[in-house]
């Protein structure tokens, strides 16, 4: 069994304010050149799923975030220790971690109401062009959805199964169990919790996954980092809307 290993890095994010400040910042690449290089390729490694990773980079030792300033800055509180255990993986060989954190300009329940929809993701992400669920309500761990995800991106579909669903921790977690897409073994949680300042929420997401066959870890890192960051974003805008009476955030997000 593997050890359970934590993607919350010291420093993973800070606030000042209601500025959000990158602090390890890497530029993201387009979507369409991240990981997949061609279509021939892509149909490749689609028919030869599951994946093993055949030169990955050994990802970093990684820890719980940790509050501390830097530049004056003020640091934004760390997760919470009821809802930080739902960050740590067990990250075998050939897999990846990775953490996106985004802070919005709302109450954590009105973000929370939109986060737990297992059976609505496209509210706010994108990338999906439409959900239904195949098993379950939705409300109750052991839903499985289908997701078809929009053209453009190295998939067609995505068959996700609900893991977590805990109202009081605002904790939702969901597992790719099948589909045609490179994702092989992908986990995520996401976490919403109040942040320091009024009326704001800071939202958490980690996922493991494996690195597909000819990609590095770091590869793999920055285009799932991508799309994890798109779907923050977009849920800031969608959650901001909702509740125009809270202060703007001109924060963004930082991955780990």
């Amino acid at each position: 069994m593997q050890p359970s290993t934590s993607c919350l890095t010291n420093d993973a994010y800070k606030i000042s304010g209601t500025r959000t400040f990158v602090v390890n910042p890497n530029p993201p690449l387009s979507v369409s050149f991240l990981l997949y290089r061609g279509k021939r390729r892509q149909r490749r490694a689609l028919d030869t799923m599951p994946y093993a990773a055949v030169r990955p980079s050994p990802p970093p030792q990684l820890s719980r975030p940790i509050g501390s300033g830097a530049g004056g800055g003020k640091a934004c509180p760390a997760v919470p220790c009821e809802v930080a255990r739902y960050h740590e993986h067990a990250v075998g060989a050939g897999q990846c971690c990775s953490t996106v954190v985004q802070a919005i300009a709302a109450p954590a329940d009105a973000v929370w109401s939109v986060v737990r929809r297992f059976d609505r993701p496209q509210a706010y992400k994108k990338f999906i062009k439409s959900c239904r669920l195949v098993d379950g309500d939705g409300g109750e761990v052991g839903s499985v959805r289908e997701v078809r995800v929009v053209s453009g991106l190295p998939a067609t579909s995505s068959r996700e199964r609900l893991e977590v669903l805990d109202d009081d921790r605002r904790v939702l977690s969901f597992r790719i169990v099948g589909g045609e897409h490179r994702l092989a073994n992908y986990r995520s949680v996401t976490t919403v919790h109040e942040a320091a300042a009024p009326a704001m929420a800071v939202v958490v997401e980690s996922y493991v996954v494996d690195v597909p066959p000819g990609n590095t870890w770091e590869e793999t890192r920055v285009f799932v980092d991508t799309i994890v960051r798109c779907n923050l974003q977009s849920l800031a805008r969608t959650v901001e809307r909702l509740a125009p009476e809270a202060p703007r955030a001109n924060g963004s997000i930082d991955h780990a």
